[in-house]
């Protein structure tokens, strides 16, 4: 199969995986009888799952560029900060800044410039081709949303949706955001991982002796 063929597929795939996936979520969600921003509500269980994921991308990032320590670093830096936005959505400690700053939606704000900052990070020591590039923009552009309407619902300034609207729209547009993030992130690693095997010398038997 042609590499463009295998990145379509695993688009497509991935697609179908992402409706099912947020479909379970918000059923999960109304089931419970609760509002999504409730602590430890359905979907940030789902929420999670999608941070979980990268963090293993991460460290299989990180394998691959284990030949070069800043890069391995940097890739078990995105790892950990997963992991940890991952636990957070389970026990959100988030919460806790409120009593702080006044308000947990700092703390959400300034993930928007967090992300920036990682994904140009990223960029630079990365290269990733355009249309990973593509998804990441896509993933930044509803981060940016998600903020805006968690923002907007009368802490920062009042958006003329009612706020039940608005807790879904938030929950919603973090799901959209994370599942960009995560198809760039993969298929990042499917491309460096094939380049990566490209450049691996062929076995001339069983042995194991590399061919001249």
């Amino acid at each position: 199969m042609k590499q463009d063929d295998q990145e379509k597929t695993l688009l497509g795939m991935l697609l179908l995986f992402f409706v099912v996936y947020t479909a379970c979520a918000v059923l999960l969600q109304i089931r419970s009888d609760e509002l999504p921003s409730k602590s430890a509500a359905a979907v940030d269980m789902f929420t999670g799952g999608l941070f979980w994921v990268m963090s293993i991308i991460g460290i299989l990032m990180a394998a691959i560029r284990s030949k070069t320590i800043m890069k391995a670093l940097i890739w078990l830096g995105v790892s950990a900060g997963c992991g940890a936005l991952a636990i957070d959505e389970i026990f959100e400690f988030h919460e806790a800044t409120r009593y702080v700053v006044g308000d947990d939606d700092y703390i959400k704000i300034a993930t928007l410039p967090i992300a920036l900052i990682g994904l140009y990070i990223l960029y630079r020591i990365e290269k990733p081709a355009q249309r990973v590039i593509a998804f990441f923009l896509v993933g930044l552009g509803f981060h940016a949303l998600y903020i805006v309407s968690d923002m907007g619902d009368g802490d920062f300034f009042q958006l003329p949706f009612p706020e039940i609207t608005l807790l879904w729209a938030e929950e919603m547009l973090e799901l959209l955001s994370l599942q960009s993030y995560l198809t760039g992130f993969l298929l990042h690693y499917t491309i460096v991982s094939r380049s990566s095997n490209s450049h691996v010398e062929p076995m001339d038997d069983d042995s194991g002796v590399k061919t001249a």
